[in-house]
């Protein structure tokens, strides 16, 4: 007996009515034979639990008269039992048939050959998984077998004909299992069918007939016929008219529904032969019905050979800036139809085509546009076969640097800083070096240097220096070394915790009632503003006054005779201080027994009256008015005149300073 690898393509059109999927089903087809009158039906458990149940009770086969001359015909239908308890038919009437068919003998072996068994000692997981797996091929094995011979489907139990055919009717058919509710509950199958549903079978579509080596190989359209057809015979002819089928063993569909691998099936002819020949191919349905040919494929078969495998033997570089690859191949090159050259930038890369010689008239290929890495093969074709060399490495001189890059971002957390910059372009780039210096036009310093195609960094800065900016440069370079010039200066803010240097009072003068102040100013370059403090003797500093950073003196009016104290704070861009150390000075008045004064207060004026002694030597006398904490001269007279008259305004007595020098 033949040995014969199968996988199961049970080939039916299942027609369920009202089926649950949660129990056992069968499938069904129907076709109708003209030339005997008979509709012939077949059908198949779709499980081996329902397979081995029906085996031992048997199917049931009802037909419903269900249409007649285009009318549906009114209930209750015409039943008639086609037939009643269908099952294998037992072993001893198998013999003849198995002696001159393999399908019978493997759909015998499925159902009445010998079982494993599993024993009570013997329920062992491993025993119970074999035995599920025996059923399992038992069944697959039976249904293969009733899909390439319908007349061991008969013998399984699996078809019925129907001889009491008019051609003007339809009819229901219903499959029933015989299997008692209380061992197992399944499904039935039906089928709506009639003499006039009837189509012939499609031809199959042949794809192509190609010469491969010494074989001859066959493809041919199979997804569309996946429900029409269980297997193809592979027909050959010498005349063109005398076919002869060539496949032993019929060409099956593996697969039980369309899938991008079914799409298509194919057949090698190894017979060896040379000259022309011609092939069709014919369809069969499981009823043994075979479809009418396809087209004829005629192909002349070549004496066999060897193609030479190429090789590149070497590149030259041209003054052209062109590469010439120069090859050869041993061994008979009169097959060869044409040759070309491919290109990648990876030896297990894509490769692209880059020159096509078709007459096959040269020994070397041309790169009019090399990269700077090439790595290249060259394929030869001679008819459908193609041989490729082994890929040859062959590097450009390349002195052309980098574009210029640039940042374009950046990020600070404390003393984190994160760049970010534009990637470059080029195709042979590599990585990325970081310039860096602390002042505007100063030297830059490498930082950073990496073959990466990173384009953001992280660094880390110190805080500690006055100067909180920073000035970053950033240079690309290729694989070949050659880098870029400096991008532009790209300025980095550092947060500022460093408080400016302090400034320092030089010396403060008296000239009556003003005081001037001289301070060598804070050398910190973001200074924003100076603030001047005041403490008499037994008290706290106060601010008396603020000024920007351009003035480097500044006054204040005297309020206390005695010793006063004054410091300076120099305020930075962020708010950072720098304090001066005290600065003492003696603040002398004059007494008041040398000059007195009174204030008036009147509707519309304020009047302020004094007097002064004989000796007294001041020139004038001064009214400042205090506003928030500070005095502000509002009026001044010569102390000759004796009187002073200020507009009443909202101005009160108990604000008023009077000054005289």
């Amino acid at each position: 007996m033949k040995k014969l690898k199968i996988i199961l393509a049970f080939s039916l059109i299942m027609v369920q009515i009202g089926q649950s999927q949660d129990l056992p089903s069968l499938g069904i087809t129907a076709r109708y034979d003209s030339t005997q009158n008979i509709m012939m039906l077949r059908w198949a458990p779709e499980s081996a639990k329902l397979w081995f149940a029906a085996n031992k009770y048997g199917y049931s086969v009802v037909k419903y008269y269900y249409q007649k001359d285009g009318e549906l015909l009114t209930p209750p239908l015409k039943k008639e039992i086609l037939a009643n308890k269908v099952r294998p038919k037992p072993l001893d009437e198998w013999e003849e048939l198995v002696n001159r068919s393999d399908y019978a003998a493997i759909a015998a072996q499925s159902v009445y050959g010998e079982s494993i068994g599993v024993t009570n000692a013997q329920e062992d997981i491993f025993s119970i998984v074999n035995k599920s797996k025996e059923d399992q091929s038992r069944f697959s094995f039976s249904l293969f077998a009733a899909d390439q011979s319908l007349e061991v489907a008969d013998f399984l139990g699996l078809y019925v004909e129907d001889h009491k055919v008019s051609k003007n009717e339809r009819y229901l058919y219903r499959i029933y299992v015989n299997v008692p509710d209380s061992i197992m509950q399944a499904d039935t199958a039906a089928i709506y069918y009639g003499p006039e549903d009837y189509s012939s079978l499609p031809a199959p579509k042949v794809e192509s007939v190609v010469q491969k080596d010494d074989f001859v190989v066959l493809k041919w359209l199979n997804g569309p016929y996946l429900n029409i057809f269980s297997s193809y015979s592979i027909q050959r002819s010498f005349t063109g008219k005398d076919f002869d089928n060539i496949n032993s063993l019929p060409t099956i569909n593996f697969e039980s529904g369309p899938t991008k691998s079914n799409l298509f099936n194919s057949f090698i002819d190894t017979t060896r032969y040379e000259g022309k020949a011609f092939y069709r191919i014919l369809g069969k349905n499981v009823f043994g019905q075979l479809s009418i040919p396809s087209d004829t494929f005629s192909i002349v078969k070549m004496k066999s050979y060897e193609v030479p495998i190429p090789k590149i033997d070497s590149v030259e570089f041209n003054e052209n800036n062109s590469n010439a690859i120069y090859w050869s191949a041993n061994g008979a090159s009169e097959f060869i139809d044409k040759a070309f050259l491919e290109k990648s930038y990876k030896s297990e890369g894509r490769y692209e085509l880059v020159e096509l010689d078709s007459l096959f008239k040269n020994s070397y290929l041309s790169d009019t546009s090399p990269n700077e890495i090439n790595y290249y093969r060259v394929g030869i074709t001679a008819g459908e076969n193609v041989k490729y060399s082994m890929p040859f490495l062959f590097q450009n001189i390349d002195s052309i640097p980098p574009a210029i890059p640039a940042f374009f971002n950046y990020e600070v957390e404390d003393s984190v800083v994160k760049l970010s910059w534009y990637a470059n372009t080029d195709e042979d780039i590599a990585g990325y070096r970081i310039y860096k210096s602390i002042k505007r036009n100063a030297e830059p310093s490498l930082i950073y240097s990496e073959q990466s195609l990173d384009t953001t960094v992280i660094l880390k800065e110190n805080l500690s220096f006055i100067n909180n900016e920073r000035y970053y440069y950033l240079v690309a370079f290729d694989k070949n070394g050659n880098a870029s010039a400096l991008s532009k200066r790209f300025k980095v803010k550092l947060p500022d915790i460093v408080p400016p240097t302090p400034p320092q009072i030089r010396n403060v003068t008296q000239q009556g009632d003003t005081l001037t102040i001289d301070f060598v100013k804070s050398s910190s370059s973001d200074i924003e503003s100076y603030l001047l403090y005041r403490k008499l003797e037994d008290d706290l500093y106060k601010l008396v006054k603020q000024i920007n950073p351009s003035q480097n003196q500044l006054t204040d009016i005297v309020e206390k005779g005695g010793k006063n104290f004054y410091r300076l704070v120099a305020i930075d861009s962020s708010g950072n201080e720098g304090v001066s150390k005290p600065y003492s000075f003696y603040v002398k008045i004059k007494s008041e027994e040398e000059f007195k004064y009174e204030i008036f207060e009147g509707e519309d004026y304020v009047s302020v009256l004094w007097e002064k002694n004989s000796n007294y030597e001041a020139q004038k006398v001064k009214v400042y008015y205090k506003i928030n904490d500070t005095y502000n001269l509002i009026k001044e007279a010569s102390i000759r005149e004796g009187e002073l008259l200020i507009e009443r305004k909202n101005i009160k007595k108990e604000q008023l300073k009077i000054i005289c020098i």
